[in-house]
């Protein structure tokens, strides 16, 4: 999934037009939560039930049957990667003229548009990418072990230069504020989202933030009661609850902008979730979860709109995946301290997400206005 995300986005974003470009992102966005709604409620539907069965040493039971029915999903999409067009912004990167004629005669004829009676090109769009195709056909062809540790420490140098192109001008303050923003985000938003369940449960149990009683887990983490089906009933109305957000990004994101949406976004997802340190009903935290996750999730979809857009081409996916790395040791960090602080005093890991996230919507204020401009 990590490796899998810059690329979907950097080139879904080199397909669309300006005017739409930041409604469309953030449509290609939704079905992040569409996922998460049907993880929650594949969860809800299989897990509490008692199904399965002995498979050689292990038992094959409800939750190992969900795992299985989760991954069907990433096979398909896989497989019909395989008949989409590359994209031709990197064609023309790559001096393939010729090629990203043909791709975008490809969507044309798919989306059954004009372009073919208003695209015009000087001289011959075939020559200069033949040239270049047949070049590299001959080194791919070469069966011999050389060749290909070439390409391979090619691409690595290529990454790598890629990568130091980011901390240089004019691309340094925008990369620092982003990474700020991804490490912030990531931290809060996964450290906190991943715990609520164990957050409602200490709140049925009569633990609070306020009142500080610890919680005394008697039951090994692998041996919880799966079939107490209200966990799963929050868990889904949590992911569901971020439908209203999704719905005002994409009505909104082309209109007010990204930066507007991801400072207000992440401004009150922190103040939501300080007011979980102050709530003593079980009901409230997970009115608050569904508020946190509803505001949350513009901010996310602004953030995935921005990364693409404030770099050229040949620095999008690169600039997109060092954000999501930092992103991911983030949420790892996030989710570990989580876990050592929640039963200790639950106050202080809330307060320390309510502050990142605050601190990142500070520094979006600094970032470039890219609503309706061309990508370079």
């Amino acid at each position: 999934v990590g490796g899998s995300m810059p690329v979907v986005f950097s080139y879904f974003t080199e397909f669309q037009p300006r005017s739409r470009r930041g409604s469309m992102i953030t449509i290609l966005a939704c079905f992040w939560m569409l996922g998460m709604i049907l993880a929650a409620g594949l969860a809800w539907f299989i897990i509490p039930h008692d199904i399965g069965g002995p498979l050689g040493s292990i038992f094959f039971g409800s939750w190992r049957i969900f795992v299985c029915v989760s991954t069907f999903p990433c096979f398909t999409v896989a497989l019909c990667l395989l008949f989409l067009p590359e994209s031709p912004r990197f064609y023309l990167e790559v001096g393939k003229v010729g090629k990203a004629v043909k791709s975008l005669q490809i969507v044309e004829k798919f989306n059954k548009g004009t372009l073919r009676s208003t695209l015009h090109l000087q001289g011959d769009p075939t020559s200069e990418s033949e040239g270049t195709f047949s070049s590299s056909s001959a080194q791919s062809n070469r069966n011999n072990c050389s060749a290909t540790m070439n390409s391979c420490y090619t691409s690595a140098v290529q990454v790598l230069q890629a990568s130091k192109e980011l901390f240089y001008q004019p691309y340094l303050r925008r990369t620092l504020i982003l990474l700020n923003i991804w490490f912030t985000f990531s931290f809060g938003y996964y450290g906190l989202s991943l715990w609520f369940p164990e957050l409602f449960k200490k709140f049925a149990d009569g633990s609070t933030c306020t009142n500080r009683e610890i919680a005394n887990h008697t039951k090994p983490p692998c041996e919880l009661n799966a079939n107490n089906t209200e966990i799963y009933f929050e868990s889904f109305l949590t992911s569901i609850s971020s439908l209203p957000g999704n719905i005002i990004t994409v009505l909104l994101i082309d209109r007010i902008g990204r930066k507007i949406i991801l400072v207000t976004s992440m401004g009150c997802s922190g103040i939501a979730v300080f007011f979980i340190w102050l709530v003593n009903r079980k009901s409230d935290i997970v009115i608050l979860s569904c508020i946190f996750s509803g505001l949350s999730i513009g901010g996310w979809n602004a953030l995935d709109v921005l990364g693409p857009e404030l770099y050229p081409t040949h620095l999008r996916s690169t600039a997109f995946g060092l954000q999501s790395v930092l992103g991911r040791i983030a949420s790892v960090l996030g989710n570990l301290l989580f876990a050592q602080l929640i039963d200790v005093d639950c106050a202080i890991p809330i307060m320390l997400v309510a502050a990142c996230l605050g601190c990142g919507a500070i520094s979006a204020i600094w970032l470039p206005n890219t609503t309706k401009i061309a990508l370079s």
